[in-house]
Order: C-alpha cells, then sequence, then structure tokens
C-alpha cells in the first residue's frame, strides 16, 4: 500500500504514470486503489478531484476483464454516475463509463443506471467535443451489448437520446448518432416517435460538410452522406414526411443538393414502397424530367435517369411480361406517350432526353421494358417509312440504336440471372423490320452511320440474329466499305466496326464474304504504288484487313494470304519498275501483319504462338533466301533495312508469348542458322534455299547477310531469361568484337547492341567474364586509347552504354565501376558528349528492355541510380575549377532527370533549377528540350505559393524567348519553350510576371509567323 501511495502521489503532481504496473502485475486490487485515491476522489479541490479520477479511469482503461468483477463494476458506474453531476470531472467519468460499459461484468442493470445518468445531465449537451463524443460511444456500447434492456424502457431510451443528440454539428458526434439512430428505427418500437426521428435526421440533408486539410480525423464527406442515407432509408414510415422534403430539395437545391437528393432517393424508394410510389409518380416525375431534358450537368442527369429506373422497379412488379404489356397503366404508360410525342421530331435536341428515359425504362422490370420496346420500336420504323419524314431518317436510326443497346445491356444483365434459354428478347418481335430499315439507311451516306450503328444493335444481342441474317449484313457492308469519292462522309470505320463486332460473335461470314474481296483489292505488284489514289485504296485495304483479321479463325486466313502476297512482291518473277514502290509495298504489308498482331496481344490471344512455323520461320527463310541469291535486282527488295527491321519486329511479337520451352527449342534451331549456318531450319517457307550457299552473317562481308543480324535480334530480346545459350561470355565477345569493324553499318551496329544489351540483362552472372572484358581490356584498347580513330572509340562507348542500360535495370553491381569511367572520360574533349549522354541513358526506358520482352528490371531501378550520382553531377557541374567538365555533367544531369519520376527530385529543386537553367545555353537542342520538359512537368506540381521559380522568372522568359525565336532551334525546343512561357501566369505573381508581358508578347510575333503549324498553335496559345 505504501509503495501504491507513493505512485499515486507522484502521479497527482505529474511526476510518472506507471499506474497500471501494480494492478497487472498482481500486487495491488482496484480495492487498493480506490482505498488509496479516496481523499482525492472527494477532495474539495478542483484540481486533485480531478486528477483523482482521471487517475482511477486511466487504471480502469489499462485493467484486464478478469480484474473486475459484478460487485466492483457496478459499485464503479455508480460512483462514476454520481460524478457525472460534477461538472470538472465529467470528461474522465464518461471515460471511465466507456471502459467499464465494455467489460462482460457489465450487466444490464448497470446499462439502465448508465443511460438515465448521461441523459438527465444537460449540461454534457454544452460540454466539449472530446466530452459529447465520448458519452456517444457510450451509448453507442450500450445499444450493442445490452440492447434488450434498453427496450424495455424503450420511450424513455428514445426521447432521451433525440435530447443527447439535438443540434449535434460535429462530424465524428454525427456518425455516431447516425449509427445509433439507425439501430432504434430498425431494432426499437418509434411508432410514436416517427416525426421527431425523421425531423432529427432530415435537418442535416444534405450533408454540407466538407473536411479540412490534412483532417487527421479522416472523415469525408460521403462517409456522412451514406450514414444519413442509411438513417433516411431504414424505414416505410419515413416514406409520407420524405418524399414531399426531397421534392422541394429537387425543386429549390443547389446542383450539389439535388445530387444528393437523387442519390438518396434512390436508396429510399424501394424502401418506402410501390404505394407511396404510385401516389407521388407524377410529382416526382415533373421533377425528375426536368433534371433529365434540361440538366444542369451531366452527373446529375444520370443520377436522375437512375431514379427514374428505380422509381419504376418500385411501382411495378416483377410479373409475368406478356400478361402485363397491354395493360400497363402509370408512370410507365404516361411516360412512355410523353417521351413518344417528343419523339415526334427525332432531329430536335429534346429527342435524345427524351429516349434516354426510354433507354432508362428497359433496364427495370419485365413488363415495363417489354411494354416500352413496344410502344417505342413500331413508332420509329413508322416514322422511318413515312417520305415527309426523309430528312429525319438519320436522327431516327441513331435513336433506335440507342433503343437498342439499351434493350441489349438489359439482356445481358439479366442473362447473368437466368439460363439463356430463359432470357426474353424485347427486340425479337421487331427484328425484321429493324433489320429492314437498318439495311435500307445504308444506302444514302447522311444515315449510313446511323444505320451502321442499328445493324450492330442486332448482332451484338446475344440469340437474336440467325447465321442467315448475319450473313446478309455483312453482304449488305460490302459495297460501302470503301469511302465514296463523292462524298465527305467516310463510314468505313464504323463499318470495319460493325465487322469486326460481327467476327466476335459469328466469323464465318466475314471469312466468306469480306475477307475475299479485300485480298482481291490488294495488288500482286507494286506497279499501282505510283499512284496516289491507289495507294491510299491500298492502305485502306490493308488498315481494314488488320482491324478485321484479330479474331483466332480470321488470322490464320489473314497470314497465310499476306505471306503469299509479301512473298510476291519480295520476290517476283521479273524485276520491278520501282524499287521504291515495291519496297513501300512490303513494308505496308510487313506492317500490317505487325499492327495486328499487337492487337492479338494486347487481347492476350493464346493462338499467336502456334504462328512460329507459319509466319516466323517463314518470314526468316524469305529473307536468308534474298540474302543468298546473286545480287539481281528480283532480290534486291527483301535485303532493305527498312524491310529487315519490319520483319525483326513481327518476329518479336510471336516470340514473346511462347513459353519457355518452346523457346528453348526456337533459339536452338536459331542459334544454328545464325553461328553454324544449318540452312535447313529456315526451310519452312516459299523458297528453297541454295545448299551450295554459305550462310554466315558474322563472317561475310555481304551486307544482305549482315542486315539479317536484326532478325537475330528480333528474337533474342523476346527471350525468357531462363532461356540457354551457349559459351555466352565468348559469343558476346565475339559480337562486341564484330561490331567495331569499320565495314559494319549503323544499322547492323544497332542489331547487334541490343542482342547484348538484352542476354546481358537477362544472363548477366554467366556473362561475368565478359562483363570484365568489357570493364577492362575493352574499355582500354577501344575506348580510352588515342590511337583508335574518334568515330571507332565513340562507337565503343555506346556499345557500353547498352551493356549498362542492361546493368542498371537489374542493380547490377558492376554498374558503379562502369559509371565512375564514364565520368573520368568527361575530361576527354573527343568523348566527352558521348559520355554525357550515355551515362544519361542509362535509365532511360525503351522498347528492348521491357518487361513484355521478360527482362529483367528491379523496382526503383532509376531512382537507385539517380540518387547515386546526382550529388557527384551537381558537383561536378558547380566545380569552378574545371570549367570544361561542366556541360558534360549537366548534360547528363538533364538527360537523367528525364528519365526518373518528378518525385525523385522535387525535393531539391531549388538546388536543381540553377543548372537547369545553365542547360539551357547549351548548344545541343536535345539537352534544350529535355531541360523544359522538365520544367513542364515540375510545373505540374507548382502553385503560386510555393513555387520556386520566383527568383529566376527573368532568366527563364529570357532563355525562352531565345529559344523559340533561335534560328538553330528545332520545333520540338521551339514548341516546348512556348507551352512553359504559357503556363508562367499559374506559377509567377503578378506583379512579377507584368514588367516583361510587354516584351514576352512582341517576341511571340516572330513564332507565329513560324513555318511550323504547331509552334504557331504554340504561340497563339502563349499570347
Amino acid at each position: 500500500m505504501d509503495v501504491l501511495d507513493r505512485i499515486i502521489r507522484t502521479w497527482v503532481v505529474g511526476a510518472g504514470r506507471d499506474e497500471d504496473i501494480h494492478i497487472t502485475a498482481g500486487k495491488a486490487t482496484l480495492l487498493d486503489v480506490v482505498k488509496s485515491l479516496g481523499p482525492f476522489l472527494t477532495s474539495e479541490e478542483e484540481a486533485q478531484r480531478v486528477q483523482g479520477i482521471d487517475f482511477l479511469t486511466s487504471v480502469l482503461s489499462e485493467c484486464p476483464p478478469t480484474a473486475f468483477n459484478t460487485r466492483s463494476t457496478r459499485v464503479l458506474t455508480s460512483f462514476y454516475c454520481e460524478k457525472l453531476t460534477d461538472t470538472d470531472v465529467i470528461k474522465p467519468s464518461l471515460a471511465g463509463l466507456k471502459s467499464l460499459s465494455s467489460l462482460p461484468s457489465f450487466l444490464s442493470e448497470d446499462a439502465l443506471t448508465t443511460v438515465r445518468a448521461i441523459f438527465s445531465q444537460s449540461q454534457i449537451k454544452t460540454s466539449p467535443v472530446a466530452v459529447r463524443f465520448t458519452a456517444l460511444n457510450v451509448i453507442d456500447t450500450l445499444v450493442a451489448r445490452h440492447r434488450e434492456a434498453l427496450q424495455e424502457i424503450n420511450d424513455e431510451f428514445i426521447t432521451g437520446f433525440l435530447a443527447l443528440a439535438d443540434g449535434e454539428k460535429d462530424p465524428r458526434d454525427l456518425l455516431v448518432i447516425f449509427a445509433i439512430e439507425r439501430v432504434l428505427i430498425l431494432e426499437f418500437n418509434t411508432v410514436k416517435f416517427t416525426e421527431r426521428l425523421f425531423d432529427s435526421i432530415c435537418c442535416y440533408f444534405p450533408i454540407s460538410f466538407r473536411p479540412p486539410p490534412n483532417d487527421p480525423y479522416g472523415i469525408t464527406t460521403e462517409d456522412l452522406s451514406s450514414s444519413l442515407r442509411l438513417c433516411l432509408s431504414s424505414t416505410p414510415e419515413f416514406g409520407p414526411p420524405a418524399v414531399p422534403f426531397f421534392l422541394d430539395k429537387l425543386n429549390t437545391g443547389s446542383p450539389a443538393a439535388k445530387r444528393e437528393t437523387l442519390v438518396t432517393l434512390n436508396v429510399c424508394l424501394p424502401v418506402y414502397g410501390p404505394a407511396l410510389a404510385r401516389a407521388s409518380a407524377r410529382k416526382l416525375w415533373s421533377s425528375l424530367k426536368l433534371e433529365i431534358f434540361q440538366p444542369t450537368d451531366s452527373v446529375t442527369e444520370i443520377e436522375a435517369l437512375r431514379t427514374v429506373q428505380t422509381l419504376v422497379k418500385t411501382i411495378y412488379p416483377h410479373g409475368d411480361a406478356d400478361g402485363l404489356r397491354d395493360e400497363m397503366q402509370g408512370l410507365a404508360k404516361d411516360a412512355c406517350e410523353e417521351c413518344l410525342e417528343v419523339l415526334r421530331e427525332p432531329e430536335k435536341s429534346m429527342a435524345k432526353p427524351a429516349m434516354k428515359v426510354l433507354c432508362a425504362f428497359m433496364s427495370t422490370t419485365a413488363s415495363v421494358s417489354q411494354y416500352t420496346m413496344a410502344q417505342t420500336v413500331p413508332y420509329l420504323i413508322k416514322l422511318f417509312r413515312n417520305p415527309d419524314e426523309a430528312t429525319s431518317r438519320p436522327s431516327t436510326l441513331s435513336l433506335l440504336a440507342d433503343l437498342e443497346v439499351a434493350a441489349r445491356d438489359s439482356t445481358v444483365a439479366d442473362s447473368s440471372k437466368l439460363e439463356q434459354s430463359e432470357v426474353n428478347l424485347p427486340l425479337s418481335p421487331f427484328k425484321d423490320d429493324v433489320l429492314a430499315i437498318g439495311t435500307f439507311g445504308l444506302k444514302q451516306v447522311e444515315s449510313r452511320r446511323s444505320a451502321v450503328a442499328v445493324l450492330k444493335g442486332l448482332v451484338t444481342t446475344t440469340g437474336l440474329c440467325t447465321v442467315e441474317e448475319i450473313g446478309f449484313i455483312v453482304h449488305s457492308l460490302e459495297e460501302y466499305l470503301k469511302p465514296d469519292a463523292n462524298s465527305t462522309e467516310d463510314s468505313s470505320d464504323c463499318i470495319l466496326d460493325l465487322l469486326s463486332s460481327i467476327a466476335e460473335v459469328n466469323p464465318r461470314p466475314v471469312e466468306e464474304q469480306t475477307l475475299p474481296a479485300l485480298f482481291s483489292a490488294l495488288p500482286d505488284d507494286a506497279s499501282l504504288f505510283s499512284n496516289e489514289k491507289e495507294r491510299n485504296e491500298c492502305w485502306l485495304t490493308l488498315g481494314a484487313l488488320s482491324q478485321l483479321c484479330v479474331h483466332p479463325e480470321l488470322f490464320a486466313t489473314f497470314t497465310r494470304r499476306m505471306s503469299t502476297k509479301l512473298d510476291l512482291i519480295c520476290v517476283p518473277s521479273v524485276a520491278p519498275q520501282s524499287l521504291q514502290n515495291s519496297v513501300s509495298y512490303a513494308y505496308s504489308l510487313l506492317a500490317t501483319i505487325s499492327k495486328t498482331l499487337e492487337l492479338k496481344t494486347a487481347k492476350d490471344h493464346a493462338d499467336t504462338a502456334k504462328y512460329l512455323d507459319s509466319l516466323v520461320w517463314r518470314l526468316y527463310n524469305l529473307f536468308v533466301f534474298s540474302a543468298l541469291s546473286p545480287e539481281e535486282p528480283v532480290h534486291f527488295i527483301s535485303r532493305q533495312e527498312k524491310l529487315v527491321q519490319a520483319a525483326s519486329g513481327i518476329i518479336t511479337l510471336v516470340v514473346q508469348i511462347l513459353t519457355v520451352q518452346q523457346q528453348q527449342s526456337f533459339a536452338d534451331s536459331l542459334f544454328q542458322l545464325f553461328l553454324h549456318g544449318d540452312l535447313t531450319v529456315a526451310s519452312a517457307g516459299q523458297h528453297k534455299l541454295p545448299t551450295s550457299a554459305k550462310f554466315s552473317p558474322l563472317e561475310s562481308t555481304d551486307a544482305a547477310q549482315r542486315n539479317l543480324l536484326y532478325l537475330l535480334q528480333g528474337a533474342v530480346v523476346a527471350f525468357h531469361k531462363e532461356i540457354s545459350i551457349p559459351d555466352i561470355s565468348t559469343l558476346l565477345q565475339t559480337l562486341t568484337i564484330w561490331s567495331q569493324d569499320e565495314g559494319v553499318s549503323s544499322f547492323q551496329r544497332e542489331a547487334v547492341w541490343h542482342t547484348l544489351a538484352s542476354i546481358t540483362n537477362k544472363r548477366a552472372d554467366e556473362a561475368s567474364t565478359y562483363l570484365q572484358y568489357m570493364l577492362n581490356d575493352f574499355w582500354t584498347s577501344e575506348v580510352v586509347s588515342q590511337n583508335q580513330p574518334v568515330h571507332r572509340r565513340i562507337s565503343a562507348i555506346r556499345c557500353c552504354t547498352w551493356i549498362c542500360r542492361a546493368l542498371e535495370a537489374r542493380v547490377y553491381p558492376l554498374l558503379p565501376q562502369f559509371t565512375d569511367k564514364y565520368i573520368a572520360c568527361f575530361a576527354d574533349k573527343d568523348l566527352s558528349w558521348d559520355a554525357a549522354v550515355g551515362i544519361g541513358q542509362f535509365s532511360s526506358s525503351e522498347k528492348i528492355l521491357s518487361k513484355r520482352n521478360h527482362a529483367v528490371i528491379r523496382v526503383l531501378h532509376s531512382q537507385r541510380f539517380f540518387n547515386t550520382v546526382l550529388d557527384r553531377l551537381v558537383a561536378g557541374a558547380k566545380d569552378a575549377e574545371n570549367p570544361d567538365t561542366q556541360p558534360p555533367h549537366l548534360v547528363t544531369l538533364t538527360c537523367l532527370l528525364r528519365s526518373v519520376p518528378k518525385a525523385t527530385y522535387m525535393d531539391r529543386l531549388s538546388m536543381l533549377l540553377p543548372l537547369l537553367l545553365r542547360g539551357l545555353l547549351l548548344s545541343d537542342s536535345d539537352v534544350k528540350a529535355n531541360v523544359i520538359d522538365t520544367l513542364l512537368i515540375v510545373a505540374e506540381e507548382d502553385s503560386i505559393r510555393q513555387s520556386p521559380i520566383a527568383e529566376h522568372v527573368s532568366t527563364l522568359i529570357n532563355a525562352m524567348l531565345q529559344n523559340v525565336a533561335g534560328a538553330q532551334s528545332t520545333a520540338r525546343v521551339k514548341v516546348s519553350a512556348l507551352k512553359y512561357l504559357s503556363i508562367l501566369p499559374d506559377l509567377v505573381r503578378y506583379d512579377l510576371l507584368h514588367p516583361h508581358k510587354a516584351k514576352i508578347i512582341k517576341s511571340l510575333a516572330t513564332a507565329l509567323d513560324d513555318p511550323n503549324k504547331r509552334v504557331r498553335r504554340e504561340a497563339v496559345d502563349a499570347r
């Protein structure tokens, strides 16, 4: 006891807070604590009394439930309830009751004692928010744990609670109040209190609370609104007073209040019941249609339509559609008739909202949707067939298409709940008439787009059209695929979209009717490519094929026909009249195949993998055949770098999706071809490879063979990291040395560098010998050696840059050593620029080292590298003792800033900004563009209050104007500079910017006359 007394005295004077130690350790009991606290609990001095009760409350909150029994709990409850009359100790007393109310030993009698004590103390309502919040939490706990006891004093409890909650405004307290009131409405007898309960709730509607910045409680407006909605929708008894209340809010409220009212009505109407909904239907419809036909904004319009749907669902039962369709009465009938009256003039602005209402009816009940369809579709068909309404046919078809989509979507929703055979198709009785006017509408250019939309609604409704009807639609579309030369309206895009939708449903009609016509439109030679009209038509046909042939069944035909066409163009029987035309045509064919593959990849089609033999190896066959054939004009076409690169992209797209096992088998054959000249692996194709010829790209001096290394990299870059490559270090070293040969072109070097980067990234550990060679021997002999020609040294450092990209992506330990060597080259005037740009490219994102190509990419790799070199680059850029190395440091810094997220450097912007401004003075256009683009990215986070550029505004404006007016500035630099000038008013206070206004406007005159359209457009915006 002496120890406990000492702890209590120490705590009361504020020197310690170890009150729970003795009780939880079993060294003291609650009785001991109360005895020791006796003088403090009954002290006439306010401070000691508060400290004593606060101490007791703290002890209770820390003690385990086993420390309490029924008697002690009751005694403590009575004590705290008595202390509620003492204003000075209300807060700790309520906190003590909160701890006690959650104990198992806290019985129903204690709950009644507590609520009566809280309700009897009117001073709680005028207490601080924290006190009121604690009191409400006590009530909430009692309602949750002792609901039956409180139900015994039903009227007394409800009256007391309503008095306690009256006038509350704090959002934390309101959340608790709404939760308690919902329980009262659902679990208590509230018949006598319906009006009071509704009044206590509706006074908060709509919620106008907006959380302050950095709100520690995290309460949002939606939290309060959703809690309030739950209360308002708790009982049908709220319906009679609520509906007039909501109508008043709809008619007089602000746009925000209207939206909240609509959302709440959507929740409440089903609860209030069909009887009230029928009685209030006309008044509700009058208010709702105003928000639909004359909406203040699109969100309010959408919510009003949803509320109309809810109202209709509430009024009409989910009964037999056929039995109710003919005897439809009430709101659905009146609203339909009203909307149909508006549709008499389909071209007018009110027709669209009217159709939106009818479309909303389609997603209500079966009876209403059937009735709506039965009234609307015949009406629109009759309107379309009326010769006097010919000018409004496009609008009529457009409205019909909207209704079809609504019917289709409602059917999809129903089919998720029912068996397919049980789903009723509302459009089925009118299908033939709709199909007739849809195909008729195709004949007129003005109505063609709308007609296509109508036909699309038919074919995309599952189970509606037969195979024959789909075939008829496809046949009807064929003649309109090509744009009408006599019309400015091109509907071929929407027709292709419809045919693509048909292909998804049933590809057979498209394969049998559309594809033959499109393929026959493609010429077998490039002679027509010299004619601009014929060339454009060919491109349109290829675009149509690309869009249509994504479906697996159609892609098989597409691949076969396109490969045959490619063989005819690339290896013609006679020399082409124009090599350029033949190359352009062949490239278009390859680009079309590539685009189609990209679309299939985006849709995760699994069938792409099976085209390894019929497409990939066939391409190898074609290009190897051309490379090995005699140098005759007929073989020149497929030797073009442009075509080899396009074919490489196709190979990448297919190899990407192969499994590891498929890739390994393919890789083994590929290396046999390129490293050992085994032509048998590339025999699958149209052309027979000459057995006497030798295929060895790394040994041959023939550019045609060397160029095919791009086809090797097209496959290698897409390999998984698990793919085994024989003798990696030797292969990589061989490729590296080969790339330094004087006879190797930039195209060939790029292919090798991509290959080196991909293999190094995925198999870095196995390539450790090669990496050491690059770091030491190669760097010494090829990069820093003054005996080598400058262009060879530059080529070597660019090769190393690709290796470093591969290492940086996987955060490889050797990268810092490479970085040191690059920075050391800043002092070499021949290499400084390329070394600086090289480091800046270490983190750059590009297509070769990507996740899609299965590259090893570590999380935050760019940020890690940036943070590693930043301080060093900043120090080098400021190093006054070595002015020659400052520009390379600046170049590297500006390049790196473009490759990392802005969050990486935003906290250091004040330090970086002066360096960026110096970067604007460099001669390289790409560097200047990078700097301005970085400033534009930073500006997205800036505001006038926090922007750090205010102190540099004069320098910035002068630099931007120089770049706009500079004769050496590229279009990209000018556009970026103009964009930055246009956002300056958002970043800099007016008083700082105003002195420069006249100069800026005067200087922009030059840009307004710039030959580049983009520059002129940005100049207009900036001015």
